[in-house]
């Protein structure tokens, strides 16, 4: 099915990339997998731009036909065709080769954590107004850096501030959220 859905998203994405290894699909047996991922990557190649593809959700990629699909994807992309992988956890990929290449920039949860710095001026620009230095380092502790988090904090600070006037929150509780059936 990964291939059947990157055949469709490059065919919509840029015409003519993902009919051929679309055809191929349909008929059938197994082994047809291989060439259609050869085709799908030549008409890729041949397409006049960059072409950028996202992946999301890849940790649901748990098949090992699928993982070695990716992997194969992955090694012999053409240079027009970018991607973009996101996953909630490192994929069970060696990757060692891309990074010594300079094929591959990780962008891991580290990078994505705001410092306490930028909550203040995300918290400036807001409704919330000003924080505290205590309010400000207990969002940042709690939170983690988590841009939604720290949204979801203001947003609610922003409605007390509605409520009771311009008093701040003074107590921050860990809030947990989960997907069911993901």
């Amino acid at each position: 099915r990964l291939l059947r859905y990157l055949a469709a998203a490059l065919e919509q994405a840029a015409p003519g990339t993902g009919i051929n290894a679309q055809h191929q699909l349909q008929s059938g047996p197994q082994h047809v997998h291989q060439l259609a991922l050869r085709t799908l990557l030549h008409d890729c190649g041949a397409w006049p731009g960059i072409i950028l593809l996202f992946l999301d959700d890849a940790h649901l990629l748990c098949e090992p036909d699928a993982l070695d699909m990716l992997r194969r994807l992955l090694a012999d992309a053409p240079p027009n065709l970018r991607m973009v992988i996101a996953s909630r956890h490192e994929l069970p990929l060696d990757l060692s080769a891309f990074r010594l290449a300079g094929r591959l920039q990780l962008v891991d949860a580290a990078h994505l954590a705001l410092t306490p710095e930028e909550i203040r001026r995300l918290a400036e620009n807001s409704p919330a107004g000003t924080l505290s230095d205590p309010v400000l380092e207990r969002l940042h502790r709690r939170t983690e850096g988590w841009a939604a988090g720290v949204r979801l904090f203001l947003l609610a600070a922003r409605d007390d501030r509605v409520r009771r006037g311009p008093q701040f929150p003074t107590s921050i509780h860990r809030v947990s959220l989960r997907a069911e059936g993901v």
